[in-house]
């Protein structure tokens, strides 16, 4: 187990991990997740990097910032926090909504790192497939006439990530999210990229994957055989040489 650090970051207490040395990699977790998801991959990587992953506000050990609650706000957070440790050379790897973010940031040049990695990350939405709003309309209806612990279950069964159980920051947090389609940021994106997925992820499916590699230049996409949405739990060592390759 890592010892956690704490930093002030727009008044909000920050926590995050800081372990190995070299050149850095600033770790960002995905949704109701934490900096200790990416333990496994701190452990393949701290004797030749520098590992920093970070609770996000309203997430893990850091603080409830409402002021941070979207696609664009997060992405101004990430460079605030590289600024407050005095970063200027690193990559990123971002983990699911963390992909999100990072790719949002990336492509509108609010962060420059030198490499980008996006490990099962989200962002493809298309929000106005006839799909969407089917789904839209259901939603309405369970708000209304069906028991919460009914909802969740349907919730569940579907693989959304929303619940009637989550915090009032939460759930602005995943109607933003879920809202956000990152794909015009992503054509903007020059800096090498890998993509990485699982072929039994059923979150981010390896279609989402592949539609951001299309619209990122200079982007290499590999899918991991047997892999899940947890691929940088499960497969660190893997993804861990496909970092340091990367890097060369």
């Amino acid at each position: 187990m890592y010892k956690s650090k704490q930093i002030i970051v727009n008044k909000s207490a920050i926590s995050y991990l800081d372990e190995g040395r070299g050149p850095i990699i600033l770790f960002v977790h995905g949704w109701l997740d934490s900096k200790e998801t990416f333990h496994n991959l701190i452990n393949e990587l701290k004797l030749q990097y520098r590992c920093i992953a970070i609770d996000l506000p309203n997430f893990g050990a850091s603080q409830v910032d409402k002021s941070v609650a979207s696609v664009d706000t997060y992405a101004s957070f990430l460079q605030d926090f590289l600024d407050k440790l005095d970063i200027k050379k690193y990559v990123v790897a971002g983990h699911s909504m963390g992909g999100q973010i990072a790719l949002y940031a990336v492509g509108k040049n609010i962060i420059k790192p030198t490499a980008l990695v996006l490990i099962a990350s989200s962002g493809v939405r298309n929000n106005n497939n006839l799909s969407k709003q089917l789904v839209k309309k259901i939603s309405f209806v369970l708000r209304r006439f069906i028991p919460e612990k009914t909802k969740n279950s349907i919730y569940k069964k579907i693989g959304s990530d929303y619940s009637t159980k989550l915090s009032s920051v939460h759930k602005i947090i995943i109607k933003n999210m879920l809202q956000k389609d990152v794909q015009n940021e992503a054509k903007k994106i020059v800096t090498p990229t890998l993509l990485i997925y699982g072929d039994s992820d059923k979150h981010t499916p390896v279609s989402m994957g592949k539609s951001l590699s299309s619209a990122i230049q200079s982007s290499k996409l590999k899918v991991l055989s047997g892999a899940d949405h947890w691929l940088h739990q499960s497969n660190a060592k893997i993804i861990a040489d496909l970092i340091r390759k990367m890097n060369k």
